[in-house]
């Protein structure tokens, strides 16, 4: 699963992900750190990856609507401590397939995720 990860989620994910077999990589890795959304989403759509964001803004499908990106996964969690951050993403990784998930907006939340198409 080809994952680009938002200055907002700990860069130490980018490692772990890696490690369990994703191809993640973090926006301070390639040199995107403080560009604005619209620049994020189109490096994330020429490098053909699904973004990984805390930042709900990618969550209006309105502005980014599921079939135009390669996909978006929107953490919302009410507490986004980092080691909980990485733990919810390995397990949501570890148990999807990208096909089912590839093209849409995935809200990931503690308890569980939703898709939109």
């Amino acid at each position: 699963m080809k994952l680009l990860l938002d200055e907002n989620i700990p860069i130490e994910a980018e490692a772990v992900l890696q490690q369990c077999g994703c191809d993640a990589l973090h926006v301070c890795s390639v040199k995107m750190s403080g560009k604005d959304d619209s620049q994020i989403m189109a490096f994330a759509q020429k490098e053909k990856r699904i973004l990984v964001t805390l930042d709900l803004d990618f969550s209006n499908i309105l502005t980014y609507p599921p079939k135009t990106h390669f996909g978006i996964i929107a953490i919302r969690l009410l507490y986004p401590k980092r080691k909980k951050i990485i733990d919810l993403l390995v397990n949501f990784v570890q148990k999807i397939d990208e096909v089912d998930i590839s093209k849409s907006l995935i809200i990931l939340e503690e308890n569980g995720y939703r898709v939109r198409k």
